[in-house]
């Protein structure tokens, strides 16, 4: 199950064992989240995918300088909390 949600999954520091604890250091993450499909819920899930998970993900991006996937649709502004964050650690 770890290797369908993590990508590029290793240990931060090798295993002394089989039984032993690992750290993850992984390259990618994949989430889900699911929401109800049906007309009442529709328009705030369209919306906060938008304004939030959007938002994020490619705030997310543009902290990382890698010009992949940072534009945003048109009355969004960066989370600059979230980049100054990542830019901290």
């Amino acid at each position: 199950m770890q290797f369908t949600i993590f990508g590029k999954l290793s240990c931060a520091i090798p295993k002394k064992n089989e039984c032993a604890e690992c750290s993850v250091n992984a390259a990618g993450l994949q989430v889900t989240f699911l929401l109800l499909n049906n007309d009442y819920s529709t328009g705030t899930a369209e919306q906060w995918e938008q304004d939030v998970f959007i938002r994020s993900i490619k705030s997310f991006n543009k902290a990382m300088n890698n010009d992949w996937h940072t534009e945003l649709p048109d009355g969004l502004d960066y989370d600059q909390d979230l980049i100054d964050k990542i830019h901290a650690v």
